[in-house]
């Protein structure tokens, strides 16, 4: 992408003929965002000027693999970016990234960054080394920071071209906090500037986003505190279960059935609708927040005789 401004400068070559001229002169005027050229002449001289044509643009490209989403098994991607300066004229340079609005802030911050000059972009490859000196930051971290002179030279001439790789990971495995589905758009922007007036622009983008595909761990230490039939019912308890976003839930099945006859969010469980001279067998399934669910953590409990039946009243003779 690119945005060409055109801008024209004069240059005095010359000098009045004499002083008695002082009072003709010849102005030269950029009229700024117009690209216009003014001249107004007040009488003739001998006063001559050489004026001269320039363009300030830009082209940046970035390679379509930094375009991801982190799931297990795609916890990595690498890229490269060029910019191009496509002035007439040698240019100062400066690319900054940036987050768009709505971008993920957990997601940003979870994400780290490995950025280096490369000679050809067709090396920025999943098997690219990563030189010691490359800079290194997460996208929270580094929105906003120029990276001229880090990337690449701070000035580029005529049609001169820097390239940089990218390399972008998260560890999906330890991903607390960041909901699934998240996402973050980057851009990448490079500004080319000559003198103090004329500048040109380009930006390139990526979104990376994040799929939870990972199930909770069982739970362990499944135990019951009480027995078929008691007037409290079988109470349950079990150690938590882990998950690399966290454990919204738990479901609890009995002997086999399809649906569970109880959920909770906490470690424990009481079914009182448990009968009596009756074996069941507890399972415990643990439940993420995109319905991902653990293996069961199971347990056996009975049977238990019924409640023994009232005494007779004693007869009295």
């Amino acid at each position: 992408m690119s945005d060409v401004r055109r801008g024209w400068s004069a240059l005095r070559t010359g000098a009045l003929a004499a002083p008695a001229l002082a009072a003709a002169i010849v102005v030269a005027a950029l009229l700024p965002g117009t690209g216009s050229y003014a001249l107004w002449n007040g009488a003739t001289t001998t006063d001559a000027g050489t004026v001269t044509a320039a363009t300030v643009s830009v082209t940046e490209t970035m390679a379509p693999y930094l375009d991801v989403a982190f799931r297990s098994g795609r916890t990595s991607a690498t890229g490269g970016v060029l910019v191009t300066n496509t002035s007439s004229v040698t240019a100062s340079v400066t690319t900054v990234a940036t987050l768009g609005p709505g971008s993920s802030a957990p997601l940003a911050a979870a994400i780290a960054v490995l950025a280096w000059p490369t000679a050809s972009t067709a090396s920025c490859t999943a098997s690219a080394v990563v030189p010691p000196t490359a800079y290194s930051a997460t996208w929270a971290s580094a929105a906003g920071v120029p990276l001229t002179g880090t990337l690449g030279p701070a000035a580029l001439g005529p049609g001169a071209s820097t390239g940089y790789c990218v390399r972008t990971t998260m560890n999906v495995a330890s991903a607390s906090g960041i909901a699934s589905g998240s996402a973050i758009d980057i851009a990448m922007t490079t500004t080319v500037s000559a003198g103090s007036t004329w500048s040109s622009t380009a930006t390139t983008g990526a979104r990376q986003s994040f799929a939870d595909d990972l199930a909770p761990s069982a739970p362990t230490a499944l135990t019951a505190s009480a027995t078929a039939g008691s007037s409290d019912g079988v109470g349950l308890s079990w150690a938590a279960a882990t998950d690399n976003v966290g454990v919204v839930g738990y479901d609890v099945y009995r002997s086999g059935a399809a649906a569970p006859i109880g959920s909770t969010s906490s470690t424990t469980f009481t079914d009182d609708g448990a009968a009596a001279d009756t074996e069941y067998t507890y399972s415990v399934v643990a439940r993420d927040a995109v319905g991902l669910t653990s293996p069961a953590a199971t347990l056996v409990v009975g049977p238990t005789a019924a409640a023994p039946a009232s005494s007779p009243a004693p007869v009295t003779p």
